[in-house]
Order: structure tokens, then sequence, then C-alpha cells
């Protein structure tokens, strides 16, 4: 579907270090890759995941020796497998989170690293926008040039462009950029638009990381886990 648009040349040959992420199929082979590129902020998220394990581990000896001080009762299992249930609960939970933020960190880098092909979208864009009287571009528009682009690079990074543009509201920064007078030029409203849409998704993944998650699941774990340990004691 190329939906008339102009400047679709996408010729552009891979860094080396996109094709040693393009190689790699599992998780673990992008996670290694990432790690020594120095692109990942994985080591905050591992260490939010080992200090819930560690908690939990925490409340599982506690729970043990409460069972163990009281005498064995097998409705003392109860309690001491919702301890267990618990714990991997919110552990899992540090994972998938730690997860979430690995998957931003290997988009904005493969984002970052396809610029000069971020900047042809951006172009394509606003040749939809000159067409119309309005300045405008709709969001049907916009998919079309998104897929007329995204599925002219490899496969592997498809999915994170998607995932990234997805996220920012470029029918509305479009709609900034012509009000601004000074942006009298093609160009300079090109220019505008990389800067403006590279800027908010630098913005979410820092909201991303600045989010209160661990203290609302720390905190939460702790209470459910002293709610169980008050009736196993009484």
């Amino acid at each position: 579907m190329s939906n008339n648009i102009k400047n679709t040349n996408t010729n552009f040959e891979l860094t080396p270090e996109l094709k040693k992420l393009q190689n790699a199929t599992t998780y673990f082979e992008k996670l290694k890759e990432m790690t020594l590129l120095g692109i990942t902020s994985g080591k905050r998220p591992f260490a939010n995941v080992l200090l819930l394990f560690l908690l939990n581990i925490f409340f599982l000896l506690i729970a043990g020796s409460l069972i163990a001080y009281k005498g064995f009762e097998y409705k003392y299992l109860l309690f001491f497998s919702i301890v267990i249930t618990i714990g991997v609960i919110f552990v899992l939970l540090g994972v998938k989170r730690m997860l979430t933020l690995l998957q931003w960190d290997y988009y904005w880098y493969v984002f970052n690293q396809l610029e000069p092909f971020v900047r042809n979208i951006c172009s394509a864009i606003l040749d939809k926008v000159e067409k119309n009287t309005n300045k405008i571009i709709t969001p049907d528009q916009l998919k079309g040039v998104y897929s007329t682009f995204i599925q002219q690079i490899p496969s592997a990074f498809q999915k994170g462009f998607w995932f990234l543009l997805a996220q920012v509201p470029v029918v509305g920064l479009v709609a900034d950029i012509y009000r601004i007078p000074t942006l009298n030029t093609y160009e300079k409203r090109s220019d505008q638009l990389v800067a403006k849409l590279k800027q908010y998704l630098q913005n979410s993944i820092q909201e991303e990381r600045r989010s209160p998650w661990l203290t609302k699941m720390f905190l939460l774990n702790i209470v459910l886990q002293i709610i169980v340990l008050y009736f196993l004691i009484h």
C-alpha cells in the first residue's frame, strides 16, 4: 500500500550494531547484545526484582518460624501456601516490569539508530499535510504513511516502530507546528516534527522509568503478607 506517498526511497545500510540485534532471535540473545552495546537500563529493574524476591523470602522464613513455634497443623499449610503465592505473584510482576523497561530501551535504541528513516516518515507526513487545504492529517492517513514505510525496514524492528509511533499524538504535533509562524518552510517544519516526535518519546520513557510502581508494589506486598501472618498467628 503506497497511498501515493512521495519520498518512499528508504535505502539505508544497517549499522553493525543493528545487524547484531537483527540476528538476535531469542530474548536472551537480544539482552546479551543490548548489554554489550550499553543500551540497557536493566540493572536497576533487576535489583528491584531481587529486592522483591528477598522481601518475600523474609516473610516466608517468618511464616515457617511461626509454624515451627506453634506446632504443625494442616491449616497452617494454607497460610504458608498463601505467603508463597503472594511472593511469586509480586516477583513475577517485578519481572514483567523489568521486561517492559528493557523493551522500551530496545525500541528506543533502534529508533535512534534509524533516525534518517524517521526523517523520511516525517517528510511523508508533511507531504500529506501540504496537500490538505486545512493543513491537517487524519489518523487513517497517518496509519497509511506508517504502513508504507515500516514494511520496508527489517521485520525484527517493525514491531518496535509501530509500538513507539503509536505512543505519539502526531496529529496534534502537526497542528501545533503549523500554528507557529516562524516555522514557515517545509524544512523547518520537518526538522521540528522530528524533534517533537523524539522529545515526546524521550519524555515518555523517562516518565515510565520514574513511575512510583516499585514503591506501590513494595507497600502492597508488605501489607498483604502482614495480613496473612496476622491470621497465621491468631
